[in-house]
């Protein structure tokens, strides 16, 4: 039986809420993290499916609300993007924490893979990342505007977010990670398709599904979940899990 649980997780001065999906006998962690505009949820609920299907295939899920977003302490405009990447290691370390060290595979959604990539090499037992339409644009200038740095109106992100961001080279991250990568996309997303295009004979492997933003319209779960499965076999992932310690799965508090 799987087991959904809440916590308010002590992170940085403020607070990360923050939702375990646990396997009844888990083989793996994934931690998943948002857009930049999302939580944990996700779009019409895809994150919280994601998770639920997870922990139903053996795979623990951690989701959480990124700082700013959802009901997690913090301000969008006061992120960066080397805060994001902290996050994101600190809540998987918090995780492994309470369920015992597993191979860990990351998964990041839009703007959300873009922390992932840095993360990948500071996250001990990571056996993989799954970037969903996700965001690998590098060696641009950003030029913004008011309705791409805007959350329900309200102007968010200052200029010094998009020059940090012109400093990270994610695709070739993820291509030069310590682990595999894929890219999952719909195959009429212009953006994700010219990306999927240059990765082609690369390390990071890319699966095209059906229509624009299959994730965000909630086709994509069990694709995702397939991908995660595939990472997790791969000789690369056995060796993580030998070297893991046997998990627990004690109780654990908010």
């Amino acid at each position: 039986m799987t087991d959904r649980r809440h916590h308010v997780v002590p992170h940085d001065g403020g607070w990360r809420v923050a939702v375990l999906d646990v396997a009844a006998t888990a083989s793996a962690l994934v931690v998943d993290v948002h857009d930049l505009l999302s939580e944990r949820s996700g779009p019409v609920r895809t994150g919280a499916l994601l998770g639920a299907a997870l922990a139903e295939s053996g795979v623990t899920c951690l989701r959480f609300d990124a700082e700013g977003a959802g009901d997690s302490s913090g301000r969008l405009r006061d992120c960066t993007w080397s805060g994001m990447t902290n996050e994101v290691v600190a809540m998987t370390q918090w995780a492994l924490d309470q369920i015992g060290q597993l191979p860990v595979v990351l998964v990041g959604h839009g703007i959300g893979a873009v922390p992932v990539t840095q993360a990948a090499p500071l996250v001990p037992g990571c056996a993989g990342m799954v970037l969903v339409d996700a965001d690998l644009l590098q060696d641009v200038r950003y030029v913004v505007g008011r309705s791409f740095a805007t959350k329900r109106g309200k102007w968010h992100l200052p200029d010094q977010f998009f020059r940090e961001r012109e400093g990270i080279r994610p695709r070739t991250d993820a291509e030069e990670g310590p682990a595999p990568a894929v890219l999952v996309y719909g195959e009429q997303d212009e953006k994700a398709s010219a990306t999927a295009a240059v990765l082609s004979g690369t390390t990071v492997r890319t699966a095209a599904l059906p229509g624009g933003l299959p994730f965000r319209e909630g086709r994509a779960v069990d694709h995702v979940v397939r991908e995660v499965h595939r990472l997790l076999a791969a000789p690369s992932a056995a060796t993580v899990a030998a070297s893991s310690s046997t998990p627990r799965f004690g109780s654990t508090s908010s």
